[in-house]
């Protein structure tokens, strides 16, 4: 099962290096797949099956992804390899209903506290007193904290819908697609290409 999946993760990579290089970032973006590839190799060690945090620790998000910055968003990264993942029809019917009944509530949240945060910013400039501005930036905290929870038991729903072959695959699809955003967004930041 590991091989299958760093054959995976290979083919992808590899894919994933077509696509960029048509848009002019081959030189960061083979840095990167070559870190992908030798990271993906490991995965056939078992002592280091997983590997956790590396591409998110070492990269910052975009403004528009500042939500994604805590815990990762793997609905998304699920239902936009559907084919790769090779999900079956209950599988893809589970992740939507999921998805739909939580997706406004989270769109609210991330929303709500995105204003409460540029209220802050704001205020902070205008020189108000601290204490209001404490009480906003605590709201927004409360808020970033529910979308955090939320966003795990995302997670744990997700990981109990596939199998474990598919959860490693999504993973690691999740870590190529992180490195794509990365790489088009930050061209000299990630994996070390400084």
């Amino acid at each position: 099962m590991q091989k299958e999946l760093v054959q995976f993760a290979f083919k992808y990579a590899n894919m994933l290096k077509t696509n960029l290089t048509n848009h002019n970032h081959y030189e960061v973006t083979m840095k990167k797949i070559i870190t992908l590839a030798i990271l993906s190799a490991a995965l056939a060690t078992p002592a280091q099956a997983e590997i956790t945090g590396y591409f998110e620790d070492n990269t910052r998000p975009s403004v528009t992804h500042q939500e994604d910055a805590s815990t990762p968003s793997f609905m998304s990264t699920v239902l936009n390899h559907k084919t790769e993942l090779e999900l079956s029809e209950k599988q893809q019917a589970a992740l939507a209903l999921y998805q739909e009944d939580n997706a406004r509530h989270m769109r609210f949240l991330i929303h709500k506290a995105a204003v409460l945060e540029k209220s802050s910013r704001k205020h902070a400039l205008k020189g108000t007193d601290k204490n209001k501005i404490m009480a906003k930036i605590d709201q927004a905290t409360k808020l970033r904290k529910e979308i955090a929870s939320n966003k795990l038991a995302c997670r744990d729903n997700v990981r109990s819908v596939l199998t474990d072959f598919q959860w490693k695959k999504l993973v690691t699809l999740y870590k190529i697609d992180h490195i794509k955003h990365v790489s088009v967004a930050y061209p000299s930041e990630g994996l070390g290409t400084n």
